[in-house]
């Protein structure tokens, strides 16, 4: 029998944007980006930052 060549199905590359992010997180997309963004004059709760 001859062993068929194993080409593995491409990984599917998945896009997030701070929406989804904000979505999932349950916070607005303007705190999503206040904390990726380091923002020194935001005021977010560290609880919210981990989330």
């Amino acid at each position: 029998m001859r062993e068929k060549d194993h080409h593995p199905t491409p990984a599917v590359r998945t896009t997030y944007t701070s929406a989804d992010v904000a979505r999932k997180a349950g916070v607005s997309r303007t705190t999503v980006s206040y904390v990726l963004n380091g923002n020194p004059m935001a005021r977010v709760s560290e609880q919210t930052r981990k989330k």
